[in-house]
């Protein structure tokens, strides 16, 4: 799954946006949403889109996977847009350019320590644990995936009952997590990291992209 291919680089990758400050990143992601809700034309949407794909590529993430990450945003918004398509598909590439590089670049700890500033405490810590069981559950499906196809089975029965084997696994899993978490203390409340309050040179640009991208979208 390329999500866990993503939390590998934001720990690992040494580019000037993996080097920048969280919450300039955070707003980074907030100003190519914007510019996605704001793009009036074709233009405008392709300009923003392009934005997106540059940002991406500035964080350091292989094309192969910025292509299959665009992928799914670009289809589903082709399809559901409620009036042109294209400028849907646009909009979609634009807004998932912003946040695509945003979690090529940080650690989730750090998203979550300023998204639990900005909503309720219960919220911010279920988006954390549901983030968290999701490589829990990606492990257990590629596992028993394997082992369905190793055993040659082809039909849909077969594969049902593997999806089903994964999920109660993944569900086990989980409830023994949480056993671990309690012994260890854990009080119903996830804190967060400590924000970081100081500003680097390395700030500037998740700033000047995203401010790009506003600008794109306001005047074309």
């Amino acid at each position: 799954m390329d999500l866990s291919y993503l939390d590998y680089l934001s720990t690992c990758g040494r580019t000037p946006l993996h080097r920048a400050g969280p919450l300039s990143k955070v707003l980074l992601a907030a100003a190519f949403v914007a510019s996605a809700v704001l793009a009036r034309d074709t233009r405008a949407g392709l300009a923003g889109a392009s934005l997106g794909v540059v940002v991406i590529l500035v964080a350091g993430i292989p094309a192969r996977v910025a292509a299959g990450l665009l992928a799914y945003p670009a289809v589903f918004g082709w399809a559901f847009s409620a009036g042109d398509p294209w400028l849907g598909c646009l909009r979609a590439v634009t807004a998932a350019g912003g946040v695509i590089a945003v979690l090529g670049t940080t650690r989730f700890s750090d998203v979550h320590s300023i998204v639990a500033a900005c909503m309720p405490r219960l919220l911010a810590d279920s988006i954390y644990l549901t983030y968290r069981s999701f490589f829990i559950l990606s492990d257990e499906v590629a596992r028993v995936s394997r082992a369905v196809r190793l055993k040659g089975a082809r039909d849909l029965r077969a594969l049902g009952a593997a999806a089903a084997a994964a999920l109660l696994r993944s569900v086990d899993i989980s409830e023994r997590l949480y056993m671990v978490l309690i012994m260890r203390g854990y009080d119903e409340t996830v804190r967060p990291a400590p924000r970081e309050t100081t500003l680097s040179p390395c700030d500037a640009w998740p700033v000047l992209l995203g401010a790009a991208a506003l600008c794109v979208s306001l005047m074309l």
